[in-house]
């Protein structure tokens, strides 16, 4: 056996055991006991993603309820593990830098972990697509889309945090915001 054989076999087997890896991590049996642990976790995140101002916040609006059900429920198996996993990355990296807890963070700290979460390097629009096609959504994907939605369609969120008209009188197809007008409830 050659040279360059011997380095192609253990070349290729290095990037089977990494993918692999990475397959088996994400089609694996969720890691639902961790999840239903980090309620608090997962409450103090969207919070700092929607905080509280003259309009309710995430916790008031009671979206981690949302967020734990919709990993549950809802998302396809691979998107669970990504989300738990992420949950557990974002866990460490709060103890490795700052040496405490998510939620004993102050508000910058947590913005900056969660800036730490999300890609890395710059993409264009088809090398992004193509990463989603082959991994799926990122972990910063799915908890801004789950704690949006979550917020939004709670009471709280569509009726004090968003403008909501439950019984319109007219309908109107297309209207123009004005200046500090809140956003519609409804799409």
């Amino acid at each position: 056996m050659k040279r360059r054989q011997i380095i192609k076999i253990f070349g290729a087997a290095g990037v089977a055991s990494v993918f692999g890896f990475e397959l088996y991590s994400r089609y694996q049996a969720p890691d639902y006991e961790y999840l239903k642990g980090r309620h608090y976790l997962i409450a103090e995140i969207s919070e700092t993603i929607i905080p509280a101002t003259d309009t309710p916040g995430a916790k008031e609006a009671g979206v981690a309820a949302f967020v734990v059900h919709a990993v549950k429920e809802i998302l396809e198996r691979s998107e669970k593990n990504t989300f738990i996993n992420g949950l557990k990355k974002l866990e460490a990296y709060c103890l490795n830098v700052y040496h405490k807890d998510f939620e004993k963070c102050t508000t910058k700290e947590r913005s900056e972990a969660l800036s730490n979460m999300r890609e890395q390097f710059p993409m264009n629009n088809f090398l992004r697509k193509v990463k989603r096609k082959l991994t799926g959504r990122s972990f910063t994907e799915i908890l801004r889309e789950l704690v949006v939605v979550g917020y939004c369609t709670s009471e709280p969120g569509a009726t004090r945090g968003l403008a909501f008209d439950y019984i319109p009188a007219t309908y109107i197809p297309c209207t123009k915001l004005t200046p500090g007008q809140k956003s519609w409830a409804t799409k």
